[in-house]
């Protein structure tokens, strides 16, 4: 099947064409308190796990921090036209 979408549910993050897919554990009340999964600045920010493989000079990491410095310059942009 050529739309079959395979990955390593371990890796923490999946790459499409597209966009990029992260694989983020959310801790439930009363759940086990595994992962250290956490979101900051009023959701604008947060941590996951990626897997052994993803460091902080990957090329992944490099891709995710130029495409949300984008989407900040975007935002900003439109907050200035709304004035």
């Amino acid at each position: 099947d050529p739309y079959a979408v395979s990955f390593n549910k371990y890796s923490g993050v999946t790459e499409f064409r597209s966009c990029t897919f992260l694989w983020v554990n959310v801790d439930v009340d009363g759940g086990p308190e595994r992962y250290s999964n956490a979101f900051g600045e009023g959701g604008r920010s947060m941590t996951w796990y990626a897997g052994s493989r993803v460091r902080g000079d990957s090329p992944l990491v490099s891709r995710l921090v130029a495409r949300g410095t984008e989407a900040g310059e975007h935002e900003r942009t439109a907050s200035d036209a709304g004035k």
